[in-house]
């Protein structure tokens, strides 16, 4: 405690400037160097940095150009082949026994008439065809024909009657099938 007190007192006379530091400091003076030795160095700064070469004039031109010239022959070269992009196109679901058949609106659809006419599509030559495969997905099936709430609800009824092994079980093979499903609040 004692030291404290000493630090304290002794940061309280540097930062006043009664110190001994502080003292010495004021005494020494400013000191700089000649002004001849300054006009020196900043001599042979400037002539260092004028000496450095710079680009040539051409070569901003030249860049330019040949960057133009790189850009209609991979223009040229793709055209020759016959490539163009393709638009991105959202890839409708595969109707299966399963997927509801879509039903017929009941209320009338006013569809506005077309002031511009639309462009034809690109015909897709074999070169273009997609690389992947829609997939459709299917969920792994739940145990005994429950659905996922199901399940979880009957985890929820074991903690509650006090079988929390059993639970813990259920949830290790729930938290296997569905490894991201979002669960809430999780028992501990």
């Amino acid at each position: 405690m004692a030291e404290r007190k000493k630090d304290d007192r002794l940061l309280d006379e540097y930062l006043r400037g009664d110190s001994p530091l502080s003292r010495v400091y004021r005494e020494t003076g400013r000191e700089e160097p000649p002004a001849h030795l300054d006009a020196a160095i900043l001599a042979q700064a400037k002539a260092a940095v004028g000496a450095r070469r710079s680009k040539p004039r051409w070569f901003m031109p030249l860049s330019l150009a040949a960057t133009v010239v790189l850009s209609v022959g991979v223009v040229l070269l793709m055209s020759r082949e016959g490539v163009t992009p393709v638009p991105m196109e959202t890839p409708s679901p595969i109707p299966d026994a399963s997927t509801p058949k879509p039903t017929a609106p009941t209320t009338p659809v006013v569809t506005p008439k077309a002031t511009v006419v639309p462009k034809e599509a690109p015909v897709v030559t074999p070169k273009e065809v997609p690389r992947f495969e829609p997939r459709v997905f299917t969920p792994k099936e739940v145990p005994a024909g429950k659905t996922l709430e199901q399940w979880l609800a009957d985890i929820e009824a074991l903690r509650k009657a006090g079988k929390h092994a059993e639970a813990d079980a259920e949830l290790a093979k729930f938290r296997q099938r569905y490894p991201d499903y979002p669960l809430g609040k999780q028992p501990k």
